[in-house]
């Protein structure tokens, strides 16, 4: 199999999605941005990683040296393999999510795609919405974290609570709870909680001057950290106590460790099935009041059914392996 990953521009928070496939399948991730490969080289060192010079041709070498490519963006393929089957009519596209969130109720997981036909999902819950040929890889994200033990560089007070609050990216038409939540739910943090804030690496690009005012004026607030530079998402969920958001898909990876979820719900979105299984927060300003009242064994059992319905567990790498040359 002559197969490699492809993450072409910046969105270095999908590397962590092609972390377990590049490393279980021994398969290089390649790029065309040089911060995704300096990025990948420092907080991933146990994947290949390539950068594809600007001056080689790209669709010329991609064909000569591949038959198979693994991507996170879906509305990317029908260029890319036009492009490349102009080289290699062998090549194939495959679709890798990069998460699985409650933004999907309103904007579809799975398109259909005219020309990319086959993916790799996370169990029953994708396979209800998918209308392509796929393989249920199960949580391989949460395999990777179990066989390598990463941990995060941060040190983190073990006398308290550590909540990770992880908005989703802001956009007009999608709105976070970045914008309206994120300071009263500083002004309002317990000297007994420490404060782990991971925004999207969109929001930097869609909501950056809001950022730079709600840094500037927590800068010296000895209870909050700001996570800007670790993307791989499975040692920071097993640093915490708690999860904080709203729509993220951050929330699914975060029932593989059954510990207590709270929501924000900014657009009052109906039949959200991750809010089901945790607190919905009204009044940011009694976020905490209401986290310190919540008994974390409320929602164990809904965790635990709905971690089941979206995630198989991991299947093996030489079974994945073995599928994708027979079923693809």
């Amino acid at each position: 199999m002559k197969a490699a990953a492809l993450l072409e521009h910046y969105h270095p928070h999908h590397i962590d999605h092609f972390a377990p496939l590049c490393y279980f399948l021994k398969i290089p991730l390649l790029t065309l941005n040089d911060e995704i490969f300096e990025l990948t080289k420092k907080e991933y060192p146990y994947l290949e990683i390539k950068k594809i010079d600007r001056f080689t041709p790209f669709y010329p070498y991609l064909a000569h040296n591949y038959d198979m490519l693994f991507i996170t963006l879906k509305h990317k393929p029908f260029e890319l393999i036009c492009q490349l089957r102009f080289y290699n009519q062998k090549m194939q596209i495959i679709y890798i999510p990069h998460g699985n969130s409650d933004k999907a109720s309103y904007s579809s997981l799975f398109d259909p795609f005219p020309v990319q036909e086959k993916a790799l999902i996370y169990g029953e819950q994708m396979a209800e919405a998918a209308k392509l040929n796929h393989i249920r890889m199960g949580n391989m994200r949460l395999k990777l974290y179990q066989t390598l033990k990463p941990s995060i560089p941060l040190s983190l007070p073990p006398h308290k609570k550590t909540i990770l609050y992880a908005p989703t990216w802001h956009e007009e038409t999608r709105p976070s709870t970045l914008l309206d939540t994120t300071l009263p739910l500083i002004q309002s943090l317990p000297a007994d909680v420490e404060l782990l804030i991971k925004f999207h690496p969109m929001s930097y690009n869609n909501a950056l001057a809001q950022i730079i005012t709600i840094k500037e004026q927590t800068q010296n607030h000895p209870g909050i950290h700001f996570i800007e530079n670790t993307h791989a998402i499975y040692p920071l969920l097993a640093a915490c106590d708690a999860y904080l958001g709203d729509y993220s898909s951050i929330g699914y990876d975060f029932l593989s460790f059954d510990k207590p979820l709270f929501f924000f719900n900014p657009l009052n979105l109906k039949n959200l099935s991750l809010q089901k299984v945790g607190l919905t927060i009204t009044d940011p300003k009694q976020t905490f009041e209401q986290i310190e009242k919540h008994n974390p064994n409320d929602y164990a059992y809904l965790r635990k059914k709905l971690y089941d319905y979206t995630f198989d567990p991991p299947i093996d790498p030489e079974r994945l392996k073995s599928q994708i040359l027979t079923q693809f």
